[in-house]
C-alpha cells in the first residue's frame, strides 16, 4: 500500500505530534461539543424558536436540528486545534487544489456507480415506502442537504483530519492512525436501545466506512475524497431510504422494519458490499493526478 500522500496531510501535525495531545484534544473537542449541544438545546427548549428537536431525527423538524448541530462539533474543533497544536482547523482538509480534486472526482464516480446500486432490487421481498410527499420533500432538501454537509464535514475533519492527521504525525503504522479513528467512529454509531440482536451488525457498516474513509484521505493527502463518499452516503441513508424510526424524518421512503428487526441481517452485507465497491470506484478517480 502506498500511503505516501498521507504526510501531506499530516505535515503541519508535525509541529506538535505528541499523543498527550491528540488524546488532550480528543476529550477538549468532545467536552465542548457537549457543552455547546446543551447550550444549542437550551436555546431550543427556552427561547421560542420555531422548530423544536425531537430527540430520535424522527421528524423533518427534528432530524434538520439534529444534522445542524453539528456545527457545535465544528466549533469546538476550530477552538481546540489552533490553541493545542497551534494549525489552522481548516488545514486539517488539506491542500485546497487537492482537496477540490478529489472532492469533484470522487463525487461524480460515486455518483455513476451509485446509481445503479441503489436501483437494485432489496432482498427478501422488502419494498419501500413512502414517508414524505414529494412537494415537501423537495421543499425540505435545501436545509436538509446544508446540514447533511455540515454533518459529515464536522465528523471527518474530526476522525480523518484530526485524529487520523495527528496520529500519523506520531506513528508510522496505518494499524493505528486508520485503525483507532475507523473503531473510535463506528463505537459511536452504536445504540443497544434500537439495535438489539443486530448491534455488533450495525455497527459494522459505520466501521468499514471510517477505514475506507481513511485508506482514501491516505491516497489523495486530503479529506476531499472522502467528504464526497461521506456526504453521497448520508443523503441517500438519511433523505432517500431509511429505516422506520430514528433518523428518519426527512427521508423520501423508508423500509417497514427497525434496526432491531432480524430481516435486516440480509440487508446490511449488501450495504457493506456497495461500500466496497464504492471505495474501488473512488481509488480509480483519485489515482490519476
Amino acid at each position: 500500500m502506498s500511503y505516501a500522500a498521507q504526510d501531506v496531510l499530516s505535515a503541519p501535525a508535525q509541529r506538535r505530534p505528541a499523543l498527550w495531545r491528540v488524546i488532550l484534544g480528543t476529550l477538549l473537542i468532545g467536552g465542548l461539543y457537549m457543552a455547546f449541544m446543551t447550550g444549542w438545546f437550551f436555546a431550543q427548549s427556552h427561547w421560542g424558536l420555531p422548530m423544536m428537536f425531537d430527540g430520535e431525527g424522527r421528524t423533518p423538524t427534528g432530524l434538520t436540528l439534529l444534522l445542524w448541530s453539528f456545527l457545535c462539533l465544528l466549533l469546538a474543533i476550530s477552538i481546540v486545534v489552533p490553541v493545542l497544536h497551534r494549525r489552522s482547523p481548516w488545514g486539517l482538509l488539506g491542500p485546497r487544489d487537492r482537496f477540490l480534486r478529489g472532492f469533484g472526482r470522487t463525487f461524480l464516480a460515486a455518483l455513476i456507480i451509485g446509481i445503479p446500486l441503489a436501483l437494485i432490487p432489496l432482498p427478501g421481498g422488502l419494498e419501500p415506502e413512502p414517508n414524505l410527499p414529494l412537494d415537501r420533500w423537495l421543499r425540505l432538501m435545501p436545509l436538509a442537504l446544508g446540514g447533511v454537509f455540515v454533518q459529515i464535514l464536522a465528523e471527518e475533519l474530526m476522525f480523518r483530519g484530526y485524529m487520523q492527521g495527528q496520529l500519523a504525525a506520531r506513528f508510522s503504522s496505518p494499524l493505528v492512525w486508520m485503525v483507532v479513528p475507523a473503531l473510535i467512529f463506528g463505537l459511536l454509531h452504536l445504540n443497544p436501545n434500537e439495535g438489539g440482536a443486530n448491534m455488533l451488525l450495525l455497527i459494522a457498516s459505520p466501521t468499514l466506512f471510517g477505514l475506507i474513509a481513511a485508506d482514501l484521505t491516505a491516497r489523495d493527502g486530503s479529506l476531499g475524497p472522502a467528504v464526497a463518499l461521506h456526504f453521497l452516503n448520508n443523503v441517500s441513508a438519511l433523505t432517500i431510504l431509511s429505516l422506520e424510526g430514528p433518523m428518519s424524518g426527512l427521508s423520501l421512503y423508508t423500509l417497514p422494519i427497525s434496526a432491531g428487526d432480524p430481516a435486516l441481517r440480509i440487508q446490511i452485507p449488501i450495504e457493506l458490499a456497495s461500500l466496497v465497491v464504492l471505495w474501488g470506484a473512488a481509488r480509480l478517480a483519485i489515482r490519476r493526478r
